[in-house]
């Protein structure tokens, strides 16, 4: 490790982390000198997965970040092979996951707030792009300095119009709306997604899959509203764009803030 240019240009420095569908790698670009994060397949895949769609989904990732710029959605930069199968270089993304962020400490009923209206607005920006997230949750949700969102992971990502990819889906568990179990989503299955990761940090705890709002929760009634019709089972009963949702939190934040 460190010693060996890949493309003659990275230097893999340290593994990071290990998922079930990837692993990463911390390295350099010596042109840039800049961090970068190498994403591979994993050496081992789980039994109902195959390196044939995991190869699919991080291509499909890179097809999907190359048409994207915004500074709240992770960079794409590169794509090579790495240990004699393919790889993509990313930016890499200073902070912690929203999930990790929930052990250290209690998000506060602003910090929901604030938090939506930043994933609003890149799901704004993603959706006029016609790009379906397909995969918000705690984990893809980073927090930098000052709190900044940035959205990563775009696997499963792909443009609105497009067949969903056959084999490509496996979406999150507790976050995934019932339609993405049928290869029927849309943009509003993004908001039925941030919905579920509003009520994660609201209750600091995965909801269970398909599980209706907890009205007992410690936060006002207004925002439970919209979390509660961000989540409807029937994608006609939620907002029917991100515009609609952002504008009540904006509204929201405002109140609160008096």
């Amino acid at each position: 490790m460190g010693e060996k240019l890949v493309k003659d240009r990275y230097r893999v420095l340290r593994p990071c982390k290990k998922g079930g569908m990837s692993e990463f790698f911390l390295g350099k670009d010596e042109k840039t000198d800049k961090l970068v994060m190498l994403k591979t397949l994993p050496e081992k895949v789980d039994k109902n997965d195959s390196k044939h769609n995991i190869r699919k989904i991080l291509q499909n990732e890179a097809y999907v970040l190359k048409a994207l710029n915004h500074d709240g959605i992770v960079k794409y930069y590169d794509s090579l092979y790495y240990n004699g199968d393919w790889a993509i270089v990313l930016e890499y993304v200073s902070g912690c996951d929203l999930r990790a962020l929930s052990k250290l400490l209690k998000f506060t009923q602003m910090d929901v707030i604030d938090f939506s209206i930043q994933i609003l607005k890149i799901l704004s920006y993603l959706h006029r792009k016609k790009v379906v997230y397909a995969d918000l949750n705690p984990n893809n949700i980073m927090v930098g300095k000052g709190k900044k969102i940035r959205l990563v992971d775009f696997g499963l990502s792909f443009f609105s119009g497009q067949k969903y990819p056959p084999g490509l889906f496996y979406g999150t568990v507790g976050y995934a709306p019932r339609e993405q179990y049928r290869g029927r989503i849309d943009f509003r299955s993004d908001i039925y997604s941030l919905g579920r990761t509003m009520m994660f940090m609201l209750n600091r705890e995965n909801p269970e899959p398909f599980q209706r709002l907890n009205f007992t929760c410690n936060a006002c009634i207004c925002l439970l509203f919209i979390v509660e019709r961000a989540i409807s089972e029937n994608p006609d009963d939620r907002y029917q764009n991100v515009e609609d949702m952002l504008r009540e939190l904006l509204v929201l934040k405002i109140i609160k803030e008096k």
